[in-house]
């Protein structure tokens, strides 16, 4: 049983949600929103305590697979161990996950490419904004496929699945994997919502964004508790959805 609540607007607030994002571990990796935003959603990240835990640019080389990667949308996850993970990526390319370290939060081996955990196959092989949620003895690696930022003509969507371990594979309810397009159905357009997609989850929430129809295509923020069926899959419907479908 899903609880929405969509916003308009400027979001000005810091979320949990935006947070986890841009803090795992309590450490702010980037500020992205300019210093004369009031109430800004993430501080101003402390400079001159991480200054020199930082390569500066001229020491640092990006890893050889960067240029085959289009490296966007990062989801930071750690495993049973304690190792962080990151997943990105990567709309035409594929989502990809590497290995980092503590405190440092860059590669733990440039050297090794990354591991290939979803691909979407139907042209232009639009898949992205990875987010891997830890539940009950499982990783569920949500993302969104198709395409996005055009309104009511958007079509974004949002699929799952499900792996033992952090780095895969992750296949969908019957088996697919991820790699070769599988993916579980989780949320699509339906009625006034348009193209969800874009998802964060932080404390049992996930968080996405849409186009509303009857605000002439107007981008919305949605958020919604995350429930699970009887087999353990995530689901983000609502009652009113679900009775909808079954007639």
């Amino acid at each position: 049983m899903g609880i929405t609540r969509a916003v308009s607007g400027t979001i000005t607030e810091p979320s949990s949600i935006a947070k986890n994002r841009l803090r795992p571990r309590n450490r702010y990796l980037a500020n992205p929103y300019p210093a004369s935003t009031a109430r800004t959603v993430a501080p101003t990240p402390p400079v001159k305590a991480y200054r020199n835990e930082l390569p500066s640019q001229r020491q640092y080389r990006p890893p050889f697979w960067v240029k085959s990667c289009f490296a966007i949308d990062p989801g930071i996850v750690e495993d049973a161990d304690g190792t962080p993970w990151m997943a990105f990526g990567s709309f035409w390319g594929g989502i990809q996950m590497i290995r980092l370290e503590w405190p440092s939060g860059m590669p733990a081996d440039p050297s090794v490419a990354p591991v290939h955990l979803a691909s979407h196959t139907v042209p232009p092989n639009a898949i992205e904004a990875p987010t891997i949620v830890r539940h009950d003895g499982w990783f569920y690696l949500f993302v969104s496929r198709d395409l996005c930022c055009r309104a009511s003509a958007s079509t974004y969507n949002m699929v799952v699945g499900r792996s033992r371990e952090v780095t895969g594979p992750y296949v969908d309810r019957s088996g697919a994997d991820m790699a070769a397009d599988g993916g579980e159905r989780l949320l699509a357009t339906r009625g006034d919502m348009v193209g969800p997609g874009g998802e964060s989850y932080s404390n049992g929430y996930l968080a996405f964004h849409y186009y509303a129809t009857h605000l002439g295509g107007d981008f919305q923020l949605a958020i919604r508790k995350v429930a699970w069926d009887a087999d353990g899959w995530p689901v983000l419907t609502t009652a009113d959805e679900q009775r909808a479908d079954a007639g």
